[in-house]
């Protein structure tokens, strides 16, 4: 009576609870009857930090060697290496985030201080391992990846706040992300130009404006190319400048900089 969501979920905490108390025989039975249920594994356990005591165990990977080679098959690019050591960088910092969610009312305050500082030194050095693995692969296309993993990526990136420094050293992942279909056009062009502001720089598609109290109006951080900004918007899909105005009161572009030197 489940659907196959469910079944992975249930099963899969098996799988990873018989894995955490080294019971990997047990853990393995239970793998097997997941497979033979669903006829697939889900990929998402080659990623997940719950299944790392698996993943240097060969019976673990001989199981997803078949449904690497089949993904290969369809997409000569693709990188399995490349795919694991991504994914599974980019989970490493949920198991903070997942018991600070689950057990939060049960957790005391230090404790979950404690969670907070994990996960933020652990995010930051899934930012810093991303960038590696970068350099070494080269850029993370949707061929390379897959759209999977392009979303992986994306799931890590989102998680940074919009004045993070590193935030804009991933740009690159936007626009993959953008290419391969896992982001709209309107949130790809909402990102980059946030990342333009808070790098002190003019945005390109417009998309960015600030409600000022003293004069009870929206007004547009500074666009880099005003004059073509409708031509620039329409390069990539986005509808008129003109229409954005009207949704926040604005017969015109007026710009203010809300204090930001550029």
């Amino acid at each position: 009576e489940l659907n196959q969501f469910n079944i992975s979920k249930i099963f899969g905490n098996v799988v990873r609870a018989y894995a955490a108390i080294d019971n990997m025989d047990s853990s393995i039975i239970w793998l097997d009857r997941l497979k033979k249920i669903n006829n697939t594994l889900p990929l998402d356990f080659l990623c997940w930090n719950e299944f790392r005591p698996l993943f240097n165990n060969s019976k673990f990977q001989n199981y997803y060697k078949h449904e690497l080679d089949s993904i290969k098959q369809k997409n000569p690019s693709f990188n399995s290496e490349y795919y694991i050591a991504l994914s599974q960088n980019c989970f490493k910092d949920q198991i903070y985030v997942t018991t600070l969610a689950t057990y939060n009312k049960l957790l005391s305050s230090s404790f979950k201080l404690r969670m907070q500082d994990l996960y933020k030194k652990t995010l930051n050095e899934n930012l810093a391992n991303a960038n590696l693995l970068r350099l070494k692969y080269g850029y993370p296309t949707k061929n390379i990846i897959t759209t999977n993993g392009i979303d992986k990526m994306l799931f890590l990136v989102k998680h940074l706040s919009p004045d993070n420094p590193r935030k804009y050293d991933f740009q690159w992942i936007f626009e993959q992300a953008y290419l391969s279909g896992s982001m709209s056009i309107e949130d790809y062009a909402k990102f980059t130009d946030k990342n333009f502001i808070y790098s002190n720089c003019p945005q390109k598609y417009g998309t960015q404006y600030w409600f000022d109290n003293a004069t009870q109006q929206y007004y547009y951080f500074p666009i880099e190319d005003v004059q073509n900004i409708d031509k620039i918007r329409k390069e990539i899909g986005l509808y008129s400048i003109k229409d954005q105005n009207s949704s926040i009161g604005l017969k015109e572009i007026q710009i203010k900089s809300n204090g930001i030197q550029y």
